[in-house]
């Protein structure tokens, strides 16, 4: 079928409500829910207990790794996860208290590519006091977050601009160590954030070990980088940052970095700040993070990766007059065609406001099976839609389909069916098998939403939920929701399991 043809094709265009959504010809089967984990009763604080992220080890075995710690999306400071593990498929799941050097083994697996190489990309921060060069005069014409300085990765010196990689492929057992460096024309912004001698000691409590998992982020140029704080009042700080005691989890939490101004450069800080760029990677420093997507394969052997946000250590914004390229805060779009050692800037889906809506996220399939590219976008509400016919590089206007659109993740079955999760309040998922991406429908509800969401205590789930691709025609979805009823009937927060299989009728 042509392009013009598929065009002519019928289109969902306008919103609809999971309820009312259309019959687009699959079978949608959910399984019964499997619980990953409970947290304690009485927990409802947000920001614990959320944003589970699942993936297969080569040994076969389910890791699903559960945060515990501020919700401080644009922040890298906090990196502590519960870990569970399920021999079954999961079915079953259990807690496993988890090492750092395990942690590692279990992170290095994380990015399996379709061909079945594994690759890793470590996390690296440089101190300012590493870095001669200047800033670049980079004004985005508005206050991002209190960030106002910023590097081009390409000034930076040579020896500091690239990071770690390692890959291994489907029959190997060691792996291989690179370097990796991304686009040059990556503005990088300055952080500044507290740091101290010691390491908190983790006591368990109720349970519950977090690993800390910012010790496995390479840190260069200042020796106090790789420490670790307990809480110190703000008033020995002298600085805004949040300070958030979680002692009763078992874990404890440091603040949160900010953003830097020209002021900052100059300014005599306490021994406790330091100045730090975190270099661009193709994955997140944090499993939660939604700044980018898991790395997308063709067959061609290209690897595609996306960042996105509105925050300025999340979007990956580039500069070039030379290159003529644009700087806007749009979904970006960076490509590898050696293997994931050297990415380039490649396209962006250009739109960062469309009408009444604010773009913040963009998830992409790059393989559709009639050839084309699809999309879906989060705002700052409805579920956006939208496609590319040329590779990647243009993309048509954006489509409102649902009226909720938190972390539209989802995947490619092998059958041909497309899904993708959306929600808050709830969590659902809708599901397309027309190959273009066009049609879409036959949503279920994992989670009932309860209203506003705006209102915290409405938010029933995070909907910072992660799938799973499990077989031909199904995959494992894991999800938060907070009103969990217990063996004892009380609620409680909980991550939940499901296998959901999706076939065309």
């Amino acid at each position: 079928m042509g392009r013009e043809t598929m065009k002519k094709a019928r289109y969902i265009s306008r919103v609809m409500e999971p309820g009312k959504v259309p019959d687009v010809g699959i079978r949608v089967e959910p399984g019964p829910a499997r619980i990953v984990m409970l947290a304690p009763e009485g927990e409802a604080v947000w920001g614990l207990f959320m944003f589970p992220s699942v993936w297969r080890l080569r040994d076969g075995r389910l890791v699903c790794a559960v945060t515990v710690g501020n919700d401080e999306m644009p922040s890298h400071a906090d990196y502590h996860y519960l870990w569970y593990l399920s021999e079954d498929g999961g079915v079953h799941w259990i807690h496993a208290v988890v090492g750092l050097e395990e942690a590692e083994e279990f992170l290095r697996e994380r990015q399996t590519l379709p061909d079945g190489r594994q690759i890793y990309f470590e996390p690296t921060m440089i101190s300012l006091d590493a870095v001669t060069v200047s800033p670049v005069d980079f004004t985005p014409g508005e206050t991002l977050r209190g960030c106002r300085v910023f590097y081009r990765l390409g000034d930076l010196p040579e020896a500091y601009r690239s990071i770690r990689m390692f890959s291994r492929g489907p029959h190997d057992a060691m792996w291989r160590e690179d370097r990796a460096t991304m686009d040059p024309d990556i503005v990088v912004p300055a952080f500044m954030e507290p740091v101290v001698e010691d390491d908190p000691e983790l006591e368990p409590t109720h349970s519950v070990v977090g690993t800390w998992l910012r010790k496995l982020v390479r840190h260069i140029g200042d020796p106090r980088l790789p420490s670790l704080g307990r809480e110190k009042p703000l008033t020995e700080l002298g600085r805004s940052f949040r300070d958030i005691p979680s002692n009763r989890i078992g874990v404890s939490l440091h603040y949160a970095s900010r953003g830097i101004s020209p002021e900052d450069l100059v300014t005599k800080h306490p021994d406790n700040i330091v100045l730090r760029l975190l270099l661009p990677s193709p994955t997140s420093a944090r499993l939660h993070d939604q700044t980018y997507r898991p790395i997308m394969a063709k067959s061609d052997g290209r690897l595609f990766a996306t960042s996105f946000g509105v925050h300025p250590a999340q979007a990956l914004r580039v500069i070039s007059r030379e290159r003529d390229l644009d700087t806007g805060y749009y979904p970006n779009i960076f490509g590898s065609a050696d293997g994931g050692q050297h990415w380039s800037y490649y396209a962006s889906v250009h739109y960062a406001d469309y009408g009444a809506y604010t773009i913040h996220q963009a998830h992409i399939t790059p393989d559709m099976p009639r050839g084309n590219w699809m999309a879906m976008l989060r705002s700052n509400s409805a579920l956006m839609l939208t496609r590319s016919y040329d590779d990647g590089h243009t993309w048509e206007k954006p489509e409102a389909i649902r009226s909720t659109s938190v972390n539209p993740a989802g995947g490619l079955l092998p059958n041909g069916i497309v899904f993708r999760m959306y929600g808050r309040p709830g969590q659902y998922l809708t599901f397309c098998g027309d190959g273009e991406g066009r049609e879409w429908g036959n949503d279920i509800t994992l989670v009932e939403g309860l209203g506003d969401p705006a209102v915290e205590q409405n938010r029933n789930t995070c909907a910072n939920s992660c799938t799973l691709v499990t077989g031909p025609d199904r995959f494992l979805v894991v999800y938060t929701v907070y009103t969990h009823s217990g063996r004892s009937g009380t609620l409680r927060p909980a991550v939940l399991a499901r296998e959901i299989t999706a076939e065309l009728v």
